[in-house]
């Protein structure tokens, strides 16, 4: 492809709805354009896959705790290669644990090498204290050919139907936000900045937890909620929306309505999973896959396809991942809340299932429409008054995750911001189209007192 001398390279995009493509709706502003970093990754011909590293971690009880080690290796080149993969463990900048292992990779094969090592005085990740380790590994054959480091942390989780959400054994009420990737101003192109800015907004009011609305995003998010301590539910772009369902607009069924198009549609839906969980998989902020939202606003003729897709990304998160939930977000209508290990329901949803038997999250609430700048004034319709009434003390899972609508700029005149966390378990606070400041209110648990993170 390359030649001696200079090269162009050139990329061509297109935001233009497909059929065939998820997502196929969507109440949001689609814009056109490259809008996240763009890398060029040179490599040797045997090198590290592309975030080809996995690695799974368990506290042993004594103080230590096991490391997991998977690697993927890749060798183009015409001969077979013969030489050590080291992996060290760092502590801050000491050492440890550490393997070497000898590896053959034949001529244009790959292989996923497996180590072990144990961590003394581990330190667990945490949301009031994120600690995180750096896997530093070196790929050798007479000297170095390729090197690669991961961060990843020490935790474990537990999501339970009576009980609710524990980390490191501790049960840990959630109160979050949902978040989009677009703010005023930016759109969907969104800096390194802005990506930490909003997470700081959200943990300064006191929440703990953000649901990743709609879609998998970018990386340097997910860095960020584990530098910083805020859980994330990871979510697919398999995504419906309530209303008229019109065919060629981002109003369209959730699952195509035409034969022709739905192979391809599934096979967008398992790229995008697989991609989601390869890049994100050594976060530990990260709780959950999700596999998209309201799926239920699929046309009736559809129903079961959708389904049945919905059941087989369950079935691939788990065999990608055995290590984390694979959940279902806005799964309140059609018996979608039947499916998945973790059930997050949206508006009404509280209201509508008090115990659904299985563990679950209010995944959102609270709509409020202003022209820009506006004034937020927080909707206390009957729906969310009850799903209030439900969070404050009568469910082991404490959780809320609000949004805020703006109208002024975009499709159909509605540009939707996300995210301004209005409140948790309290609405009373005010926040502005401009995103300003941190103007919002602190979280609080069901007797008024603060929430702790």
């Amino acid at each position: 492809m390359l030649r001696a001398g200079q090269n162009r390279i050139t990329v061509i995009v297109s935001n233009e709805w497909n059929p065939r493509l998820a997502p196929r709706a969507g109440e949001h502003s689609f814009n056109g354009g490259i809008y996240r970093d763009v890398s060029w990754i040179a490599g040797a011909k045997t090198r590290f896959a592309w975030y080809g590293t996995f690695v799974r971690s368990s506290p042993n009880g004594d103080g230590s705790a096991s490391v997991f080690i998977e690697t993927e290796l890749v060798n183009h080149s015409d001969t077979a290669f013969e030489g050590t993969l080291k992996s060290t463990v760092l502590r801050q900048v000491e050492e440890a644990a550490g393997n070497s292992i000898a590896i053959q990779i034949p001529p244009g094969e790959s292989v996923t090498v497996s180590q072990n090592m144990t961590i003394r005085d581990a330190a667990l990740w945490d949301v009031d204290h994120p600690y995180l380790y750096c896997l530093d590994q070196l790929l050798e054959q007479e000297g170095i050919v390729d090197r690669a480091e991961t961060s990843f942390g020490i935790r474990t989780i537990r999501f339970d139907a009576k009980e609710g959400f524990f980390l490191n054994g501790r049960h840990l009420p959630i109160h979050g936000a949902n978040v989009h990737q677009d703010r005023a101003g930016w759109s969907d192109a969104s800096t390194h900045a802005g990506i930490r800015r909003d997470i700081s907004m959200i943990r300064e009011a006191g929440m703990n937890f953000i649901r990743g609305s709609h879609y998998p995003h970018h990386p340097v998010f997910a860095e960020e909620c584990d530098r910083q301590g805020m859980l994330f539910w990871s979510e697919l772009a398999f995504w419906g929306t309530g209303g008229e369902t019109t065919e060629g607009f981002w109003t369209a069924s959730a699952y195509p309505i035409h034969a022709e198009d739905q192979p391809e549609f599934e096979q967008s839906c398992r790229q995008q999973l697989s991609e989601m969980i390869r890049t994100h998989r050594n976060h530990p902020s990260i709780v959950t896959w999700s596999m998209g939202n309201e799926v239920f606003f699929a046309d009736e003729s559809v129903l079961p396809q959708a389904k049945a897709l919905t059941q087989a990304l369950i079935d691939l998160s788990h065999e990608l991942d055995p290590t984390r939930p694979a959940s279902v977000g806005g799964a309140q209508r059609r018996d979608f809340d039947k499916l998945g290990d973790l059930v997050g329901y949206n508006g009404d949803g509280a209201t509508l299932f008090h115990d659904p038997g299985r563990p679950n999250l209010v995944s959102e609430y609270g709509v409020s429409y202003q022209d820009r700048p506006g004034k937020f004034a927080p909707p206390l319709h009957r729906q969310c008054r009850a799903t209030l009434s439900l969070a404050r003390g009568h469910h082991p899972l404490v959780r809320l995750s609000p949004w805020q609508h703006h109208a002024g700029d975009g499709p159909h005149g509605v540009h939707r911001l996300f995210p301004r966390p209005i409140a948790v378990l309290v609405l009373v606070s005010r926040t502005s189209g401009r995103r300003a400041g941190p103007d919002l209110a602190k979280a609080r648990n069901g007797d008024g007192s603060p929430a702790h993170r």
